[in-house]
């Protein structure tokens, strides 16, 4: 069967709840006909480092508390 993306769908998801890492990977592995590659940042801080990096994402969840920031700051960031 083929997939309707040919390379993997990007994924950068940044939690700091190590579970929520885990569910969100599995029922993102759970969807047929798409292949995912998920990165995770469990700090606010690495999430700014990844989101800097040369590396493209296609779709970015956010936690809302990270810390002492917020998921709406780390989205600020990224606008910028």
């Amino acid at each position: 069967m083929n997939l309707p993306f040919s390379n993997p769908i990007k994924v950068l998801l940044v939690d700091d709840d190590d579970d929520d890492y885990f569910l969100m990977n599995d029922y993102l592995q759970d969807i047929r006909h798409l292949k995912f590659e998920v990165e995770w940042a469990s700090t606010f801080q690495e999430g700014i480092s990844k989101i800097d990096s040369a590396t493209e994402y296609d779709i970015y969840f956010f936690d809302y508390l990270l810390g002492a920031k917020t998921g709406l700051d780390l989205l600020e960031h990224a606008l910028k």
